[in-house]
């Protein structure tokens, strides 16, 4: 479904109730002007700071913030959605603690996945908390890093991957200092920004070869903004450091285009008012240089934003006047290689902080933003079409380790009969990508007892796109259990040879797996000096299912110890690794 907006003038005024949280309440998109302004949330006794939006891949925009009881100062962080058919509904509280919460940080990924980081105060120290949700479950909640006796933490920016690797930024004042956090599957690590010096203001991207921050950085007497990045990888090196040489400049926010290329925004202080400048990264510096704000009018600016989705389709917007009491938010937006005219976004007049984000084709925009603190507001202009635009799926079967699977796209084919499927990207989740025209595909893991993410990107004879995500498990057989090895002799008239009697049973955790029956049995033997590897053993000997002992004297010799391995074969083939018993 689409959420088309009617263009009408924008002085025309439309009046609604408040709405209170948990009360969903259709609101019409053609009741609304160029930039349609649709109340979220407003309570009595409460306070909001910080609104975080973004739109989801289906079209339905979230927006996180601080909501604060003005009797007790208790801060939580609640998530509120206004979904494509216009409802506005109370998702959850997403911080769920007894501790106030603040600091609000949103990021949804092309899967639709939502992913929220903020921070938790407790005494003197303040604990970054992150937790996300995959369509059906929201996660546990992370702690990703603390810092004792600060004033605050500022400025918490969250980024995340497409294998859902998170990575946040922020500053703790008033120290000015700035601190990277990366979280790759379960492993957290918090660090300093890699140049020293006065830091303020972080911002990070990723994508999946680099993660990328800038920050407003003090290397001498004047401040610029820096900007550096690093392989998106566990413990990589930062790149050099790159100056965007533009001095006596505050608060940059970035964003990556469809090349992966960085585009900031930022302002230049000139003492009482600033002016908001742009630059684009162009293969060997940061250049492009342009005025977003008004250039014949300097004001005072906070809370700058940028959205990007392609080199020639931008969105700038940034909140002027007083931090929680301005004169509006404005906006310039490049579409198709040109910049409009420095606009102000209408019914904006005294707007507090603000947030943006640009749809994935372009065609419209979201900015959410308070009146002072008392109410959250969001603003919509053009169309927010659904940017997944295929429907997508995948089935296997039980995926095991050492058996070739197939992954089978064939259904997305018929959910989307007007548009032919030219290709299929698989994402394996185990470092493995490949690309066919086929929808399907086989695929063989080498270790097991893992959750890897599986992704599917397909597109279609338009270019249009379509996503689809599941976390699958690997499975392995058990083992046969070995109960006993009896060294023998074996005589008759002709040899009198070594032998080794093994006894064995069925393993249990195979049946209560309720994985296939077991048909047969594989027989192993290694001499064991050492330890053996796999790669060590010799195949001995095959029995059926009902089979628990063997004689084995084929080959072996006196004085020598061997170890067994009784490997499981199910009625699909399968087979239990070494040592899974």
């Amino acid at each position: 479904m689409i959420i088309n907006l009617m263009k009408r003038k924008k002085n025309r005024t439309v009046s609604f109730l408040c709405l209170m949280l948990g009360i969903a309440t259709l609101i019409s998109p053609a009741l609304f002007g160029e930039e349609s302004i649709i109340p979220l949330v407003q309570e009595a006794g409460f306070s909001y700071y910080k609104p975080e939006v973004k739109i989801a891949p289906n079209a339905d925009i979230y927006v996180a913030y601080q909501r604060k009881n003005n009797a007790s100062s208790h801060g939580d962080i609640y998530l509120t959605k206004y979904s494509r058919e216009g409802i506005v509904s109370f998702v959850k509280n997403v911080s769920e603690s007894t501790k106030p919460s603040y600091e609000p940080e949103l990021e949804i990924t092309p899967t639709g996945d939502i992913h929220v980081a903020w921070v938790e105060k407790s005494g003197n120290t303040h604990i970054v908390r992150y937790r996300s949700f995959d369509g059906t479950t929201w996660s546990q909640i992370y702690t990703m890093g603390q810092v004792d006796n600060s004033k605050n933490i500022e400025d918490l920016r969250l980024a995340v991957d497409t294998d859902g690797n998170a990575f946040i930024v922020f500053m703790y004042w008033p120290i000015a200092q700035c601190k990277f956090i990366s979280k790759y599957g379960n492993t957290i690590t918090i660090e300093n920004f890699p140049m020293a010096g006065r830091q303020k203001h972080p911002d990070v991207a990723v994508d999946d070869n680099y993660v990328h921050i800038v920050w407003q950085y003090k290397p001498g007497a004047e401040y610029t903004i820096g900007y550096q990045r690093r392989p998106n990888s566990p413990h990589s090196a930062w790149d050099p450091w790159i100056d965007l040489r533009f001095y006596e400049t505050q608060r940059p926010r970035m964003a990556l285009d469809t090349n992966n290329d960085p585009h900031v925004v930022f302002f230049h202080d000139l003492g009482a008012t600033r002016k908001l400048w742009y630059k684009k990264w162009n293969g060997t510096k940061f250049a492009d240089n342009h005025l977003i704000s008004n250039p014949e009018k300097f004001e005072s600016y906070h809370f700058c934003d940028i959205d990007v989705e392609d080199p020639g389709n931008i969105l700038a917007s940034v909140q002027s006047g007083r931090t929680t009491a301005g004169q509006g938010i404005y906006y310039s937006w490049k579409k198709q290689g040109v910049w409009t005219p420095y606009s102000m976004v209408g019914n904006s007049e005294g707007a507090g902080a603000q947030s943006m984000d640009l749809a994935a084709d372009g065609e419209g925009a979201v900015i959410a933003f308070g009146l002072g603190t008392y109410s959250l507001n969001l603003a919509i202009m053009g169309q927010i079409n659904p940017s997944m635009g295929l429907e997508t799926i995948f089935t296997h079967p039980t995926v095991f380790a050492g058996s070739e699977v197939i992954f089978d796209a064939s259904g997305t084919a018929g959910l989307n009969p007007n548009q032919p499927i030219v290709s299929y990207e698989w994402d394996f989740g185990d470092g493995t990508i490949e690309t066919t025209t086929a929808s399907t595909i086989s695929h063989t893991y080498s270790t097991y007892g893992l959750s890897l993410p599986v992704k599917l990107t397909v597109q279609s004879n338009t270019g249009a796109k379509g996503y689809a995500k599941e976390d699958v498990q690997i499975h392995a057989l058990f083992g046969a259990v070995v109960t006993s090895v009896v060294s023998k002799r074996i005589r008759s008239l002709f040899f009198n040879r070594a032998a080794n009697e093994l006894s064995w049973i069925a393993n249990p955790k195979n049946v209560d797996a309720a994985y296939p029956a077991i048909t047969k049995y594989e027989i192993w033997r290694a001499v064991s000096s050492t330890v053996p590897s796999g790669d060590q053993y010799t195949l001995i000997a095959e029995v059926d299912a009902d089979v628990l002992t063997y004689l084995d004297y084929n080959g072996v010799m006196d004085n020598t110890t061997y170890n067994y391995n009784v490997v499981s074969v199910d009625s699909e083939g399968h087979k239990s690794p070494f040592g899974n018993n």
